[in-house]
């Protein structure tokens, strides 16, 4: 007998493009440990901060 133990957890949900953009500079950051894309990632990271403060209806 199989047994099914994977389960998928809604943990995280992107309103943005922002966190998208954040991630592809952290990784671009641990593949060249260049500076600007850490700095890149958490001004991406800021940014979806504040666009996820602002009411959906304006």
């Amino acid at each position: 007998m199989t047994v099914n133990r994977t389960k998928t957890v809604p943990f995280f949900n992107s309103t943005t493009v922002l966190d998208d953009m954040a991630w592809g500079a952290v990784w671009m950051y641990k593949a060249t440990r260049e500076p600007q894309y850490l700095g890149q990632a958490e001004l991406f990271m800021k940014r979806h901060k504040q666009v996820r403060l602002l009411p959906l209806h304006l």
